[in-house]
């Protein structure tokens, strides 16, 4: 079963002049509260300075400098598959078992990539859903007034709807990008909350969020979620592909998440895997960001 539900909401003018502030069309006058990025130059490097990363490109390489930092964290390096439109795709997973009841996230970005052999280098840490947005992640936030949110729901045989709350084991897979200015362009969830009995799943709830960034030209091309499973386990698989014509003058930039799916188990523990691809445009400039929560669970791999 694919769905789809769609809730619209308004959006303040300073995304836009922030974007148009990114592109060097609009001037934004120095005693700005929140400083936009800037746009320049250090020797041969092309530097783009925004309040949360700064991403410096030297031919085809791009390092990405945040303002926060991760506790203690783990590097990680991927092999991606070179895409049309000097884009990259890449594609991750991840699992987890039941050890204690806190609400843990796995939080992970992009810190380095090489363009031209699709070489991709994270970092990523565990630490408490507080934590994660001190540095810089959405945590458990709502998604802000200015981002249009598309919403899919799965459900059990006795579901009740606030799936957060009554099941024991809960999780969910959060995918995006962001632009200098820590805005998330476009981002793809897939959450789960299920029962079990060591044999089975026994109930169980599906969600499905979709977030972009409308008023700064980002939109909707493609979007489907699904929820796969059976006696064993039970999943939320959702896609989304996201563009945008003016994020770099005429030419346009591409999002696309092909899939992002978290999986409950009959034995309490969970999985999950991404695959997430950005082409066109600008998309240097976009960093990738995944946040993998869980309630009394702990990350394996």
């Amino acid at each position: 079963m694919r769905v789809n539900m769609r809730l619209r909401r308004s959006r303040s003018s300073c995304r836009v002049v922030l974007l148009l502030a990114l592109l060097g069309l609009v001037a934004v006058a120095p005693s700005a509260a929140a400083e936009p990025p800037r746009r320049g130059t250090e020797g041969a490097a092309e530097v783009v300075r925004g309040p949360y990363v700064t991403a410096t490109r030297l031919g085809g390489v791009v390092r990405y400098d945040y303002s926060s930092k991760l506790p203690d964290p783990k590097v990680n390096v991927y092999r991606g598959t070179r895409l049309p439109g000097d884009g990259c795709a890449y594609s991750g997973a991840g699992s987890s078992k039941a050890t204690s009841s806190a609400v843990r996230v796995e939080v992970e970005r992009e810190i380095r990539q090489d363009l031209r052999t699709c070489v991709m280098v994270t970092e990523s840490a565990v630490m408490s859903p507080e934590e994660a947005v001190q540095v810089g992640f959405r945590g458990n936030s709502s998604p802000a007034d200015a981002i249009t949110v598309e919403e899919g729901t799965g459900s059990g045989p006795e579901l009740n709807h606030d799936f957060h709350t009554n099941f024991g084991h809960r999780g969910s897979l959060k995918t995006y990008y962001e632009e200098p200015a820590q805005g998330d362009t476009s981002t793809v969830e897939a959450h789960v909350g299920w029962t079990f009995d060591g044999n089975c799943v026994t109930n169980w709830g599906t969600h499905a969020f979709w977030h972009w960034l409308n008023d700064t030209g980002w939109t909707d091309v493609n979007r489907w979620a699904d929820w796969p499973g059976g006696c064993t386990n039970r999943t939320a698989r959702v896609y989304g592909l996201f563009k945008n014509g003016v994020f770099c003058f005429t030419n346009d930039t591409f999002n696309e998440y092909n899939t992002t799916q978290y999986t409950g188990w009959f034995d309490g523990g969970a999985s999950w895997s991404w695959n997430a691809r950005k082409w066109g445009g600008c998309n240097w400039l976009l960093t990738f960001h995944r946040e993998a929560y869980y309630l009394g669970e702990r990350v394996q791999g």
